[in-house]
This record gives structure tokens, sequence and C-alpha cells, in this order.
């Protein structure tokens, strides 16, 4: 685990967001994107689509509704349709989830570094962050980018503690699901789990998990009491 070797560096705080569930309202589209797909080429799509696509990669899961629904389009055609689909929400339609930008002034404020690390594709994520105001109050947006690395293990936090200068202890790792909160807290990070409705059915695992259970980022004055960040001053 990288970690910083003088006093100084010991005691710098940073924090490391998750972007997809955590700071962006975003999974209902990722939810509602092969169905919308489908039925924008006049397919019934079945309710399950979903959640059969859920642990696939795009490139497995184009190549899945290629073979399952359009065998007269190629895989790499479906992909391009899709990524089409997916820039244009991240550059037009993505919201930020309540709280965050409260969250980031007030952390900004105290001192504290931050980054973004996703599985998501890094230049779609940086134009939406610049899009709703938030890019910088970030050191970094670190993706797997050409190293099809995941959240399964803790690659992804490494790069982000080192970019921030910060040890591990002293660095939270925000997320809403449940194997980034159980990656991040095995390899000694403080995890902060935050609730979001797509992931539901692991909140109790979440919450034997996580050093901290938010219902959102909107809990500001929780978070920074677990933090002990003062929130009326910069000491902590």
């Amino acid at each position: 685990m990288t970690g910083m070797n003088t006093s100084n560096e010991n005691r710098r705080i940073g924090c490391i967001f998750d972007a997809d569930g955590t700071l962006l309202d975003s999974m209902g589209f990722w939810q509602a994107l092969p169905q919308r797909f489908l039925e924008s080429r006049q397919i019934a799509a079945p309710a399950d689509i979903s959640k059969v696509l859920a642990d696939m990669s795009l490139p497995e899961s184009c190549a899945y509704l290629h073979q399952q629904y359009l065998s007269e389009r190629s895989a790499e055609d479906i992909r391009q349709e899709i990524t089409a689909m997916i820039r244009q929400a991240y550059a037009e339609q993505i919201t930020l989830k309540p709280g965050v930008l409260a969250l980031l002034s007030g952390l900004q404020e105290k001192g504290i570094v931050m980054c973004v690390a996703s599985t998501s594709d890094q230049l779609l994520l940086e134009m939406c962050f610049q899009r709703l105001g938030i890019a910088s109050f970030f050191e970094a947006v670190i993706t797997p980018g050409k190293e099809n690395t995941d959240k399964s293990g803790p690659d992804l936090y490494v790069r982000g503690e080192t970019v921030m200068h910060t040890a591990a202890f002293n660095t939270y790792v925000f997320d809403d699901t449940l194997l980034p909160v159980r990656t991040a807290k095995k390899a000694g990070y403080r995890v902060i789990a935050v609730r979001d409705v797509w992931s539901r059915s692991d909140w109790p695992l979440m919450e034997e998990t996580a050093d901290l259970c938010v219902d959102g980022l909107v809990e500001r004055d929780k978070i920074f009491a677990f933090m002990g960040v003062n929130k009326n001053s910069k000491e902590f």
C-alpha cells in the first residue's frame, strides 16, 4: 500500500469518490439503457434485460444484444449506437445527486484533497463534471483506462492515494455499491457507504462492512462529524 513518509504527509486527509450513484444521479439511466436501446429499434425488451446485462462489459453486452435481438446488426454497430446514447446523457442529461456541491465545497474549505475513482469512461466523466461545475474540486479522475482493472482490487484507490499524497488510514472512500465498499475496507481505507436506491438489496451488507453509512451526500454534518471535521472552522 502506498503511504507517505513524513508526519505532515501522514496527516493529510483525502477523499476518493465514486462517480455513478455517488456523485452523479446516473444509475437510473444505466438501468434503463438496454430497454431504451431495444425499444429504439422497435424491439420489445424483457423486463429483466438490465439484470441479464448487469455483470457484462459494454463489448459483452453488445455481443449479447447482437446474438439475441439484432443479428442483422454487428456488435460493433450496436456498441457505437449505445456509446452515442451514453455520450449524450453525460453531455446533456445526467445531474448531481443532492448535497454533492455543498459537501465538496465544505471539504475543499477544510483543505481536504479529493479525487474520483470510477470504472466509467474518463473523458465522459470529465465532460460531465465540467458541465455540472465540480471538475475543479478534484486532483484527478482515475479510471482503468487500458488496464482492465475494476474495483474488485484496490488499484484505483492506490492510484488515488498516490495522486493526493495521502496515507490509506487518512483516505476516505465514498461508494454506493457493495463490491467497492468491501474492497476499500479490506485495503485499509476508511469507507463511507452511500445508500442509493438501485443498490437497496445490498444495504444491510454495506452497513456491516463500511465505517459509516449515509442516505446521501446531503448528510454533510454526519460525514464531517465522522471525519472529525469541524464544520465551522478549518481545524480538523
